[in-house]
């Protein structure tokens, strides 16, 4: 299924796939550099951490007194073995016991004070929730790959507000992804595509210089034409620094939402443009490119406007 969904966001037919961020990124909220996709892994695992919750919690019920009697008679849950022959259902609530372990916490409550009381510690009211198990699950994956560290160190410690900053852009879903793929240097530049393929020319089609993202976005003399016929304040473009998510991330702070919402629909014209250029032969002038950017984000805005408003589009 992941699979699937890889391909198809990728765009991958045939051989031809080429997967430019690591699908546990993707998975990520969107307020820690992820695209917010579903981890079906931890998913699963949440699903039946919800069985093993019931086992913990009703040990009354008919599947409690099933398990036990076969799989722990003499021990609690939490010593359980695997055992012999044990069912799919058996072996997937033990799977899901680190999840679990973590979770939950027992507690001697007034209205209990002869027993015990399992709360589940992620939620307000210690009530086990699928979506928090799930959290738990993705963290405790995370913890055990070397992807769980941020690819932009630059951002650690005023991450979550950046991320909401660019999330929060009004702009059409197509320029906000384009902008996290920028961050991520995630797109086909020639520069890219020669790391994975012999024999690539990295020409940049417009210029011939070699083509990587900042020339695309900064460095090439039809970019700085396009960045001096558009309305963003001239000294707030003028310094690229180290890498292409920490140039967008300086931007997006100085600016305002009118004109960060510009400047990112920019960059994403920027990008249409090379890509008709080099696969249909078009030529286009830098104010067409601009003109383009600014069509896009005002009737983008005015349908937004008029959804809010009740009206008809």
């Amino acid at each position: 299924m992941e699979k699937t969904m890889r391909d198809f966001w990728w765009h991958s037919r045939g051989d031809k796939r080429v997967h430019w961020v690591a699908w546990k990124k993707m998975c990520r909220p969107l307020a820690e550099e992820g695209m917010g996709f579903r981890d079906l892994k931890a998913f699963n695992i949440a699903l039946l951490a919800k069985q093993g919750w019931r086992v913990i919690t009703q040990p009354t019920s008919l599947l409690s007194q099933v398990l036990k009697a076969k799989y722990f008679p003499r021990c609690s849950f939490w010593e359980a073995t695997v055992g012999s022959h044990p069912s799919l259902t058996w072996r997937g609530i033990l799977l899901a016991r680190g999840v679990l372990r973590v979770g939950s916490e027992e507690q001697t409550t007034p209205e209990n004070l002869g027993g015990v009381t399992v709360i589940w510690k992620p939620s307000n009211k210690g009530l086990f929730s699928i979506s928090s198990a799930y959290e738990v699950a993705v963290e405790l994956d995370a913890r055990g790959t070397a992807s769980s560290s941020r690819p932009f160190p630059f951002l650690a410690e005023g991450c979550e507000n950046f991320w909401q900053q660019m999330w929060a852009l009004v702009v059409p879903p197509r320029v906000r992804v384009q902008a996290w793929r920028f961050c991520y240097e995630a797109i086909p530049t020639m520069d890219n595509i020669a790391k994975r393929h012999q024999g690539v020319e990295t020409h940049c089609v417009l210029c011939g210089a070699v083509e990587i993202i900042k020339h695309v976005l900064w460095e090439c003399h039809f970019a700085r034409m396009v960045w001096a016929l558009s309305n963003i304040p001239r000294g707030q473009l003028d310094v690229w620094t180290e890498g292409t998510a920490e140039w967008i991330s300086d931007i997006i702070h100085k600016l305002d939402r009118k004109d960060g919402s510009r400047f990112v629909t920019i960059c994403w014209a920027l990008w249409m443009n090379r890509n008709k250029k080099r696969m249909e032969g078009i030529d286009q002038t830098p104010l067409t490119v601009v003109k383009d950017a600014s069509d896009l984000l005002f009737h983008y805005q005015e349908v937004r406007t008029k959804i809010k408003l009740g009206i008809r589009v």
